[in-house]
């Protein structure tokens, strides 16, 4: 297990149980673990409003998170950098694991998950060692292999 593997086992003790899911909801997640099985490397979860988008991918890092992976948490609009933490924090990922980037916030790249704003990350370095990136609204991102 990895530094962040541990650092959550350690703080997942002071948290509360994750939420239960919803059955659609770990359908989703299970079809989505049998893609990656697969090969596939980008996968697109549509699901309509209200559904719990964010809560299922929330259990996806919780999940990453044992496995030590960093993640990156892309938001198309700064007011939601914000409530993407409140609502991570409420649904079981402890506060010290997550980072923001975006104007205005200090900078904690060492955090596991990383909340950025697409804007600010177009102007900042990208955070090193992340592994699986999650795009909220991913219809907004415009992505470009280097």
């Amino acid at each position: 297990m990895t530094e962040f593997g541990q650092q959550f086992t350690l703080l997942s003790e002071q948290i509360s149980q994750p939420f239960e899911l919803r059955q659609y909801q770990q359908r989703i997640i299970n079809e989505l673990y049998n893609q990656i099985r697969k090969g596939t490397k980008r996968i697109l979860v549509y699901a309509p409003t209200g559904s719990g988008k964010t809560a299922i991918a929330c259990r996806v890092m919780l999940q990453a998170l044992t496995k030590g992976l960093r993640i990156l948490f892309l938001i198309h609009r700064d007011p939601l950098v914000e409530q993407t933490r409140a609502s991570l924090i409420r649904d079981g990922i402890a506060a010290e694991l997550i980072g923001i980037l975006k104007a205005g916030y200090k900078e904690e790249r060492a955090s596991p998950i990383q909340i950025a704003s697409i804007q600010t990350l177009a102007r900042r370095k990208f955070p090193q060692g992340i592994e699986l990136i999650i795009a909220d609204e991913c219809h907004t991102v415009c992505w470009y292999d280097t």
